[in-house]
């Protein structure tokens, strides 16, 4: 019996998920990349077969947030992963190792809560709970998509992908369906 909504020939939510990982590592310096790869696809992936359906926008590592909305919490300052990883790595202690697992924590609280996850392409956490108030007929106005909000808000997205607003945008369905747009 086949239970999801997700058609059989849909690409896979793993792919979707890798293509995710590499675009907000884009910037990460090369001989920290791997570990952070590793680090946030465990987490991704752990939280993500939890939540009831995400969307994540990468933007560079240059721009800011509020480019792209100020409905949200935005940090004043980003987390950085790759610091709290090169943290660990570097102290190896109980305290240390409690710090990466809160914020692997609170990037899954985020991707658990409504809106949009923003993280930039050196993979540090901007902001989350961030909506856009564009209509999707004024930002798109030649094609509707199908779907709920968060199905309009990706549409929206992808267009300040295609727009050079954004590097790249993923989105999680509620019935397990991932898909990835970039530049």
């Amino acid at each position: 019996i086949y239970l999801s909504a997700t058609p059989d020939d849909a690409p896979s939510p793993r792919d979707a998920l890798d293509r995710l990982v590499a675009t907000c590592c884009t910037a990460v310096s090369s001989d920290k990349r791997e570990q952070v790869q590793s680090f946030l696809r465990s987490t991704l992936s752990d939280a993500m077969r939890y939540c009831h359906g995400t969307l994540v926008a990468v933007i560079a590592a240059s721009k800011e947030a509020k480019d792209i909305t100020s409905d949200g919490v935005i940090f004043s300052s980003p987390i950085s992963i790759p610091e709290i990883i090169e943290q660990h790595e570097q102290q190896r202690n109980d305290q240390s190792h409690a710090a990466l697992t809160a914020y692997g924590n609170l990037l899954a609280g985020m991707l658990n809560s409504d809106g949009i996850v923003v993280v930039d392409t050196q993979c540090r956490l901007i902001g989350y709970n961030l909506f856009i108030r564009t209509s999707v007929s004024d930002a798109c106005p030649q094609d509707q998509p199908e779907g709920g909000a968060r199905h309009r808000a990706y549409h929206i997205l992808c267009h300040s992908v295609d727009q050079g607003q954004l590097q790249a945008c993923f989105i999680r369905s509620s019935d397990g369906g991932a898909t990835f747009h970039e530049r």
